[in-house]
């Protein structure tokens, strides 16, 4: 059976559900609304209760056990499910991802912030240049490497920014993998999260605009 899968807190439940061996309730569930793991982590048992009575969950007690299980899973570590975002494959109107191109895609993204972060570097004075430059080598030394923690970071703060906006998984993909590339090259934006999210967006059309730019040399 094919899934529709329009925004990431859909992907988000297909993927617990998935885990949890559930699938066969994830339309059911997303036809009542249950598209927002964040808001079924916090209501009241009495709430789901009557969730899984909706969607015909409540007469299978193992089901339910294995559904709250697993949504715990995510509550204390989202990365395990954000990593199964790279089995899918993404469209966004004609425009389409297959994994077959993830080495372009994440080659023009590196690219894309490499130039974002290279121009901002020249809009600043020699002081702030310095300023900066201390305040880069002080977060390098601390972070290093360590993707792990950078990864992370990205997630909490892209993945779960703000409940009540409505995007495609491409999108938060494009986002998602910007910022990871914006905090390796500068380590500042991990220390400021309005500047980070607002410099993934700009990068994120200027990404999708280069796409459109292949699609119509190609017509």
């Amino acid at each position: 059976m094919k899934m529709e899968i329009e925004t990431v807190g859909q992907l988000q439940v297909y993927l617990l559900l998935k885990k949890a061996d559930l699938l066969e309730y994830f339309t059911k569930l997303i036809s009542i609304g249950g598209d927002n793991l964040m808001q079924l982590s916090s209501i009241s048992d009495d709430e789901l209760v009557d969730i899984f009575g909706e969607i015909g969950m409540i007469d299978k007690p193992v089901h339910v056990l294995r559904f709250q299980k697993t949504l715990n899973e995510w509550n204390t570590n989202p990365q395990i499910f954000v990593d199964e975002i790279d089995n899918y494959d993404f469209c966004v109107n004609t425009m389409k991802i297959e994994k077959n191109f993830r080495k372009d895609f994440d080659n023009r993204i590196k690219q894309l912030c490499e130039d974002f972060c290279d121009q901002a570097d020249e809009r600043l004075t020699d002081e702030e240049k310095r300023k900066i430059q201390l305040e880069r080598t002080s977060l390098a030394a601390e972070y290093g490497n360590d993707f792990e923690s950078i990864q992370k970071y990205c997630i909490e703060k892209i993945i779960k920014r703000n409940l009540n906006i409505k995007s495609t998984i491409i999108d938060e993909e494009i986002l998602l993998q910007i910022s990871l590339q914006l905090c390796q090259i500068d380590h500042t934006f991990l220390k400021n999260y309005n500047r980070l999210i607002s410099a993934a967006t700009k990068v994120k059309e200027q990404f999708k605009e280069s796409f459109r730019e292949i699609e119509d040399q190609s017509d």
